[in-house]
């Protein structure tokens, strides 16, 4: 399972999970900065979750 972060650019932001996880609930917070600890700007950005079976995204949007 993966659970990345895009911009609407479509560049990768972070990964916020990627392994295995058993059946099940799972959850995971952004704190809204990229993989190198830097917060991100505001706007629209994408949620990508990809397994085996197939993937899903959904937009976010950062406002402070």
């Amino acid at each position: 399972v993966t659970l990345a972060l895009h911009s609407v650019d479509g560049r990768r932001v972070r990964v916020l999970l990627d392994g295995e996880f058993g059946a099940g609930r799972h959850q995971a917070a952004w704190d809204a900065t990229d993989d190198r600890g830097a917060r991100v700007p505001n706007g629209i950005y994408f949620a990508r979750l990809s397994t085996p079976a197939g993937s899903v995204e959904r937009k976010l949007v950062v406002a402070r």
